[in-house]
Formats: structure tokens, C-alpha cells, sequence
């Protein structure tokens, strides 16, 4: 008897020690070493120009989706734009093919006109990030980090295809910079924009034709910016509508306790209704750029006539002009800004193809679910559509199964209330890693693809230049992380072992470069290679990726 429970002892303590051995194990510290050399694949004829461009939106308030769902500072500071007149602006960074090396190098401080203090927004996720701290002085040094384009240089022959890069909640123009210059030396002109409703400062007060700035002088912008910088919007509101939890100043960093939190009446209903009209107002601001482009795309004179019978004297006219191929526009977005970019496909005639990276869209949140979307919106994606996304996603799987689903259920909710259709219910599998990402694969219509870059998470799309200075300053995004539950196995309902989330990789030639990164300006310049310039060899990329080990592809019309 004896000797049977102590075998059984050992076999538990073995057992035990298996799954913490499981659990707790490093991963391995040795990035991927790929079977390809980057030279292969950094193919631009072109050098890039760059500008700052102001487009204005004079038939729309300069944020209706704000002044409804913004806390009360920013609610009265809306009202009080709105009466100078200041339209919608949209604060836009256009690169473009250019001849030689004319112009002065562009660098990241003139993305904001050299105020350090709009500089210091792009490091704040860092602040949480580094035990120590950002390092003082940091945004200053950030503010000389020369880009690989020249300001205002003579931009090269066209028409070139257009291709619009939107960014994700609280994101920036700038998070394109490199992926717009790879781009444009392609034979791109490609306008990257900041939007009003929920950028991350978007520097709107920097434009010369700012009529708040006339109104009311530098002083009343920068007390503007903080009010914006203050006001995050979207998380409390989830928490009002879905929980009945009062938190103006939180983010998806710095979460309070829900557990007490109970689902009010109708709330879904007024989350949904939310997030549906954010992408219209998004989608609205595409379609007025394209617009605007127009106009700078014009001849010169034209140009300059068109926008001074607008009252609008700060713009580069005669740049551009025959520079823009607005029969191939493609539009291309991260997190929301995929989202915006499916609502766009359905919307924008203009527009004939879409990258979407980390994200699809629940049907809920489309416009035509609550009756905002404009006449003639299609059902469905009809248009060649690429999906690319990480199997690790822990910020989709933190809003999608958690806040929307398990807690949400826990708080007296359904999530039937937020996901209509069954695959967007889903159960998330390793093959399945993103539910809401395949439901809306499966219900696109035309060309297709769903690419799943395996151990990538919610950061696939960065400046490998922005990344690599913060390296050297001390700052670096985080490299393991503990694997999503997937649902399979006794244990699937739990997280599961440490693992190095995909990031620095070597190349044959033994040069450290970002692998996500990397594999995201692949499939952009690969799908729009393919369908804005009907380039076959674009196609055979699209086919045959030289990463084959880092990803699982699904394709249907490729």
C-alpha cells in the first residue's frame, strides 16, 4: 500500500512538474534565420519625395463622431472649433516616386513641424513599456531620425497608382513611413492619413489654413492638444455601454477591474452603432481625400484656382500634377483601419482593391447593420480583398473573446448581442486563430486571400527605422509572450507556454531585419503589384512567398 502511493506521488509530482516545465519554459533566444536575402526583394527604381498635406473636408464638422462620443472637455472643445468655422482635416503625408535626390532629407520631426512636444505622443505607449522610463531628451534626438524620402522633391513622371494607408485606433501616419517609401520607390504615390476622430494627436492646428489657429492663435492649439491627447473616447464608451462602468481616462493598457460591472439595456445596441458610424466617418474622410487629391493631382493653375475659390492658400499645386493614376487606387489599413478599409471597398467606387492586417469586421459594426451607410453600399466585399494576421493576436483575442464575449457573458450579457454570424462566434482554434478575420474572409466575394503569419501578434505593421532607434536608446516592443488559448485539448481553455513572439530575424546574408514587417510590405507591394498594375510576376509573389515556414495561406481567385 505503501509503495503505492508513493508511486502515485511521484507520477503527480512528475505530472506536475511536466506542466510547469511546459508553462514556464524560456523560449528559444535565436531569431528565425530565413532561406532569402533582402536585396532580393528591395527592387525600386524611383527616389521618394515627401509633403505634408492639409485635406479639408469643407462640407463636414470637424468631428461629428467626436462631439457624440468624446468626454464633456472634448465635447466643448468640438463646439468651439466648429464655431471658427474649421472644417474636417484630415492631416495626410503623401510620398511619391521623384527624380535624383533634390530636397532636403525628410525626418520624422517634420511630420509635426518640429514641435517636440507632438513628437513626445509618438513614444508614449513606451512610457509603460520601459521600467526606467523614456530617456530624457528623446523626443529631441527623435525629432533629427532622417526617413528615406526628400521634402517637397520633384516628383518623377507619371500617372503612378494611388494607394491610401489608414491607420488603427490611436494611430498615426507616420506608423507607414517606411512602408510607404518602399512604395513609392516602387511606382506608388501613396497619401498615409492621421485621422480627426481618433489618431493619436493628428496635428491638425500645424496647417497654415487653420481657421481656429487664426481665430483664437498658437496659444488656444496647444491647450487643444491636450484636451485631444486627454480624451481617448472608444474604451470608456465600451465600458459605459457594455458594463455600466464609468472610466473616462482608460486605454487597452491600463484596464480597471470589471468584475462588477453589469450589462445595461441596449447597450450592445449603442456600442455597435458606435464603432459603425466611426468607419463611416472614416470611410467619409477617404472618399473626401480622393477628392481633395483631384484637385492637387490638377494642373497647376487649376490647382491654385480651385483652392483659392475654397478660401485654402497652403497647398503644394503643380507637384503632383499628372502624377496620380485615379483609375488604380488601392486603400490598405491596420487594426481599424482594416476595418475601415473593408467598409471602403463596399463604399468607394474609386477604390479597386484592399489590404486589411489584423482585423476583420464583425457584421454589427458595418454601417448598413444600423442604417448610416449610404445608398448603393454593397453587402459584401466584391473587390480583391488580402487579409494578413497574427496567430497570436492577444489585442483582438482582449477585445474580441474577453471584453465582447467572456466578460461581457460574466457581466449578464449575450455576445450574440455583438456577433451575428456563427463563424464570428467561433470558437478561436489553432487553425482558426482569429475568428472575426475568417468570418470575414469567408463572406468576401471576389478575389481573396487570408494569410496567418504564425507568432505574429497585433504589431505587424511598424517602421523597422523608428524600431531600431528605439533599440538603440533602450526601448525595444516585447519579444515573448505566452501563447493564446486555443481551445483544443483539456487545456485549451487556458493560456498556454512562453514563446518568442515572431519579430527579429536574420536574412542568408546574416542581416538582422522585422520579419512581421518584412512579410506585411511583401503582400502589400505583391497585391497591388498584381491588381493596380496587373504586374504577373506581382502574382507569382502572391503564389510563392519566400517565407513559406512563417505563414498559412487560404486563397481563392489568386
Amino acid at each position: 500500500m505503501k509503495r503505492a502511493v508513493i508511486i502515485i506521488v511521484v507520477v503527480l509530482l512528475a505530472g506536475a512538474a511536466g506542466i510547469a516545465w511546459h508553462y514556464f519554459r524560456p523560449p528559444a533566444d535565436a531569431p528565425p534565420v530565413v532561406a532569402f536575402d533582402l536585396d532580393d526583394f528591395r527592387a525600386g527604381e524611383h527616389a521618394v519625395g515627401a509633403i505634408t498635406h492639409y485635406s479639408k473636408n469643407l462640407e463636414a464638422p470637424f468631428d461629428e463622431w467626436g462631439a457624440r462620443y468624446g468626454g464633456a472637455e472634448y465635447r466643448e472643445l468640438v463646439a468651439a472649433i466648429d464655431a471658427t468655422g474649421e472644417p474636417r482635416t484630415t492631416v495626410t503625408e503623401i510620398w511619391y516616386p521623384a527624380i535624383g535626390a533634390e530636397g532636403p532629407p525628410a525626418t520624422w520631426g517634420d511630420f509635426f513641424r518640429g514641435s517636440e512636444r507632438l513628437l513626445a505622443s509618438v513614444l508614449t505607449f513606451f512610457e509603460e513599456q520601459a521600467p526606467e522610463g523614456v530617456p530624457a531628451g528623446l523626443a529631441e534626438r527623435l525629432a533629427s531620425l532622417e526617413r528615406g524620402s526628400r521634402i517637397g522633391a520633384p516628383a518623377a513622371r507619371g500617372p503612378f497608382p494611388l494607394i491610401v494607408l489608414v491607420h488603427g485606433l490611436g494611430g498615426k501616419r507616420i506608423d507607414w513611413s517606411d512602408a510607404a517609401e518602399a512604395l513609392a520607390r516602387q511606382g506608388y504615390v501613396v497619401a498615409a492619413v492621421t485621422m480627426t476622430s481618433d489618431g493619436t494627436l493628428p496635428p491638425v492646428f500645424n496647417d497654415p489654413d487653420s481657421r481656429y489657429v487664426a481665430a483664437h492663435g498658437e496659444a488656444a492649439a496647444e491647450a487643444a492638444y491636450d484636451v485631444m491627447q486627454a480624451d481617448v473616447k472608444v474604451f470608456p464608451r465600451f465600458l459605459e455601454y457594455l458594463y455600466g462602468i464609468d472610466a473616462p481616462d482608460i486605454g487597452p493598457s491600463s484596464f480597471p477591474d470589471i468584475s462588477a460591472g453589469v450589462a445595461p439595456d441596449g447597450g450592445a445596441d449603442k456600442m455597435t452603432e458606435m464603432m459603425a458610424r466611426l468607419f463611416q466617418q472614416r470611410v467619409d474622410d477617404v472618399a473626401a481625400l480622393l477628392r481633395d487629391l483631384e484637385v492637387l493631382a490638377a494642373d497647376e493653375s487649376e490647382c491654385a484656382e480651385r483652392y483659392a475659390t475654397l478660401g485654402l492658400t497652403g497647398k503644394a499645386c503643380g507637384l503632383l500634377a499628372g502624377r496620380i493614376d485615379f483609375a488604380n487606387v488601392g486603400i490598405a489599413g491596420h487594426s481599424l483601419g482594416s476595418i475601415t478599409t473593408q467598409v471602403a471597398l463596399r463604399q468607394v467606387p474609386a477604390i479597386k482593391a484592399g489590404v486589411g492586417l489584423n482585423n476583420g469586421i464583425p457584421k454589427r459594426w458595418e454601417p448598413q447593420s444600423h442604417g448610416i451607410a449610404p445608398a448603393g453600399t454593397a453587402e459584401n466585399i466584391e473587390k480583391p480583398m488580402l487579409f494578413v494576421h497574427g496567430t497570436e493576436d492577444d489585442f483582438v483575442y482582449f477585445v474580441f473573446q474577453l471584453l465582447f464575449g467572456d466578460w461581457y457573458e460574466a457581466a449578464g450579457g449575450d455576445r450574440r448581442e455583438i456577433f451575428l454570424l456563427p463563424d464570428e462566434l467561433a470558437p478561436r482554434t489553432a487553425e482558426h486563430s482569429q475568428p472575426v478575420v475568417f468570418a470575414a474572409y469567408n463572406r468576401a466575394a471576389g478575389p481573396k486571400m487570408a494569410v496567418s503569419v504564425i507568432d505574429g501578434n497585433h504589431d505587424g505593421m511598424d517602421s523597422p527605422r523608428f524600431t531600431r532607434f528605439l533599440q538603440e536608446h533602450g526601448l525595444e516592443l516585447p519579444a515573448v509572450a505566452r501563447r493564446l488559448p486555443d481551445g483544443e485539448g483539456p487545456l485549451g481553455s487556458l493560456p498556454g507556454p512562453l514563446f518568442r513572439v515572431l519579430g527579429s530575424a536574420t536574412d542568408s546574408a546574416g542581416r538582422s531585419f522585422r520579419l512581421p514587417t518584412f512579410i506585411a510590405n511583401y503582400y502589400l507591394s505583391a497585391w497591388f503589384g498584381w491588381h493596380l498594375k496587373g504586374d504577373g510576376e506581382a502574382l507569382e509573389r502572391l503564389r510563392n512567398p519566400p517565407f513559406e515556414a512563417h505563414v498559412k495561406v487560404r486563397r481563392e481567385g489568386v
